[in-house]
């Protein structure tokens, strides 16, 4: 223990049985925090699909969404809804949305295809479970994943039980593991606050949650929990850590978050590469000015040498669409 850590209450995540490295093939699945560490995956170069419904926050329609996936059931038009002008699906976020059914349904079948590649060959499966309260429209009893601010009359808002969640979650989960018995799965509850019904209802949500998990931890022994919700909740207790709207954890936070699930999720060879690659990674994510020019040529022919000697020292890891990036910006 260091002096500093005398003052806080430190959250142990120890290392996952199976770490994640840059062979294995991804899928995160879930809320806002699997978007984003999913995100923060897919900018260090892992192979990994993120989301292909959309951001979900109950578990019910994560379950249902991996066995859709499963299947391999496109969708069709007749599945999706008119409203305020939009096309939109009852099991996608409103980014799917669109002025035509064709061009909703396009936009779904693109993901959706992409999904259904990732999980028939995956190796990580990462879901976060967000709340533990389902919207169930009224006329066809399914839980939706997204209401798409359509009026409350027509929805039920209810808690799932933790007998619901960890039934619905093993029923996936295990059609998973027998196509896919080496997998492995990660799963947390996300920090992100829900309180817009009230603390309480948030706290009794969070709780149902980590409840439920926790029978899935005893059901499969390839299931690691990353406590998420608690190292933003009891170890960096402190609203400098949330964001504007008090919810959301600030980007201090998240870093953190990041950097504990590296050390306890990822192999120790891709967190060296993590560590190297991030000059690399700023530069991907750097805004280039339109009237730059030469500089610009310059900045992207430097950095494509340091692409070839890092892609020297880690031959695993695809490259390809860093090289395009930097290629494209030393030729214009």
């Amino acid at each position: 223990m260091t002096a500093a850590d005398r003052f806080r209450t430190v959250v142990d995540a120890p290392k996952s049985r199976l770490s994640i490295n840059h062979t294995h093939t991804i899928l995160s699945l879930g809320s806002c925090f699997a978007e984003t560490m999913g995100g923060l995956l897919h900018e260090n170069l892992f192979d990994a699909c993120v989301n292909p419904f959309g951001i979900v926050f109950n578990p019910a329609s994560i379950a249902a969404g991996l066995r859709r996936l499963a299947s391999g059931r496109m969708y069709t038009n007749e599945e999706l809804f008119f409203a305020d002008g939009l096309w939109r699906s009852w099991d996608h976020h409103g980014s799917f949305s669109a002025g035509s059914a064709d061009e909703c349904r396009n936009r779904i079948d693109a993901s959706f295809e992409q999904g259904c590649e990732t999980l028939h060959k995956c190796d990580i499966l990462m879901i976060t479970l967000g709340t533990a309260f389902a919207y169930v429209h009224t006329q066809t009893g399914a839980v939706v994943a997204n209401c798409h601010k359509q009026p409350a009359t027509l929805f039920t808002r209810r808690l799932l039980s933790i007998e619901e969640i960890a039934a619905e979650l093993k029923d996936a989960l295990e059609r998973l593991f027998v196509s896919r018995p080496d997998c492995m799965c990660i799963a947390t509850v996300s920090p992100v606050r829900h309180l817009r019904n009230c603390a309480h209802d948030n706290l009794v949500s969070k709780s149902t949650l980590v409840c439920a998990l926790h029978k899935l931890e005893e059901a499969f022994p390839q299931l690691y929990y990353f406590p998420a919700y608690e190292i933003i909740m009891d170890e960096l207790r402190d609203y400098r850590f949330y964001d504007r709207d008090m919810a959301h954890p600030a980007p201090i936070a998240v870093d953190y978050l990041w950097e504990r699930f590296v050390a306890a999720c990822v192999e120790a060879r891709s967190a060296r590469f993590i560590a190297e690659w991030e000059p690399l990674r700023k530069a991907m994510n750097h805004v280039v000015s339109e009237t730059a020019g030469g500089a610009t040529r310059e900045f992207a022919r430097m950095q494509l040498d340091r692409l070839r000697a890092i892609g020297a020292k880690y031959p695993e890891v695809n490259f390809v669409r860093a090289v395009e990036y930097f290629t494209g910006l030393a030729s214009n």
